[in-house]
């Protein structure tokens, strides 16, 4: 965690950094400048390193999520999409213990009826006033010392619930339409990077890992910020706007170097994006509250995708029940499904789900080591049919041998 933030430190972390992080040669270490001309270089680091010391400061949480995501799709009406968004997050970053469950509508899609034909229609007839369909995805989710637990449900179909080792990557189900990134990032990240794809920045690095494996954690972010050579930079009261490569950030500088709000163009100004968020100071941190995440499709079909998401905090930087980060306690999970572990490379199913817990059921597969004995058993017997087999073949049936009187 780094120590409190001043000009003067962080322009002399910077510059004692430059070779990792590229971007910082032109810093002015002197503490009082000899003009008033902004030097961006060292403002970007001083800005960077408060939002990072900030957010560091949020250590342990539990926050419940709820809000709306909306799709308007301009030229095709029928496709328009208005659901709500819920979620449970419980995180303790000096244990390494995270908890994300989540649900929310991932598309739309369109069905027809046998009667939609009635009267000579066709499928193009019946394209433009096709029956929309919401499916929504759910996630339980939790990684803690000793295991990575996820579960999916999507539509009507669940998963198995999968037992991994500690340090196992998200399951591709996972990266789809939403990522379990850290909220401490909320306000640095677009609309792409918020659906899981890999940042847009000036000079995208590798990816920064940290201790529960989250998407997009503060630390990756600010260091690929830092990696961006800022054009502008501009002030109004607490508010500083910093611009770079199509990309508009205002951070409040006053009320704990949060990120208020987050604009880009990308793609020669085929898309837009707008991310603003709201921020709360609770146990003397700040927290984020609200976020708003809009896209347009300029270009293409002017649609939009809109996540208005409201963050009501539970517990902030509190000790937490263990209990919270057990599987166990997951809401989601579809009776019957199956509770396989795959810690160490063996797969093998422990049982099923029933009222919140694993029932022993092996009717559908012995345990392990029976299994094994009946696999040997049942190969030794094969051999041994087999050689009686071409024993009676040798003796009963060998060729009569003759020989001279």
């Amino acid at each position: 965690m780094l120590s409190p933030i001043n000009r003067t430190s962080v322009t002399i972390l910077c510059a004692l950094l430059a070779t990792g992080l590229g971007r910082c040669d032109e810093v002015n270490v002197e503490s009082e400048p000899s003009t008033n001309v902004i030097d961006y270089a060292e403002e970007t680091a001083y800005l960077l390193r408060g939002m990072q010391h900030g957010r560091e400061l949020l250590r342990r949480g539990v926050v419940k999520v709820q809000g709306i995501r909306e799709i308007d799709h301009p030229e095709k009406p029928n496709r328009n999409l208005k659901e709500k968004v819920t979620g449970f997050i419980a995180f303790d970053f000096d244990t390494n213990r995270l908890r994300h469950d989540f649900s929310f509508p991932v598309r739309t899609g369109g069905s027809f009826r046998a009667e939609d034909f009635q009267d000579g229609k066709t499928v193009q007839d019946l394209t433009e006033a096709m029956s929309h369909y919401t499916a929504f995805r759910t996630i339980n989710s939790s990684r803690t010392p000793e295991y990575f637990v996820w579960y999916e449900l999507f539509a009507e179909g669940g998963s198995n619930l999968m037992i991994a080792d500690a340090d196992q990557n998200w399951s591709p189900g996972l990266t789809e339409d939403f990522h379990v990134m850290d909220l401490r990032s909320l306000g640095l990240i677009d609309y792409h990077e918020f659906h899981g794809e890999n940042p847009r920045f000036c000079n995208p690095v590798a990816a920064h890992p940290n201790m529960v494996h989250q998407h997009l954690p503060i630390e990756g972010v600010i260091e690929r910020m830092m990696e961006c050579k800022v054009s502008e930079i501009t002030k109004n009261d607490s508010m500083v706007t910093l611009q770079w490569c199509g990309y508009t950030l205002t951070i409040d500088e006053e009320n704990g170097f949060t990120p208020v709000s987050y604009f880009n163009r990308v793609d020669h100004y085929r898309e837009k994006q707008q991310n603003t968020t709201d921020w709360r100071s609770i146990n003397d941190v700040w927290v984020p509250v609200g976020l708003h995440i809009e896209h347009v499709d300029v270009v293409s079909s002017g649609a939009v995708d809109r996540w208005d998401l409201e963050l009501d905090w539970q517990s902030v930087n509190e000790d937490l029940d263990d209990s919270l980060f057990r599987y166990e306690s997951f809401p989601d999970v579809h009776e019957s499904a199956y509770v396989i572990d795959t810690r160490g490379g063996d797969s093998k199913i422990l049982g099923k789900w029933a009222d919140g817990k694993v029932i022993n059921d092996f009717d559908v597969q012995p345990p392990r080591d029976n299994f094994q004995v009946s696999w040997i058993g049942g190969t030794l017997l094969f051999f041994f049919v087999a050689l009686c087999v071409w024993l009676s073949r040798t003796i009963f049936f060998s060729p009569a041998t003759t020989g001279d009187p």
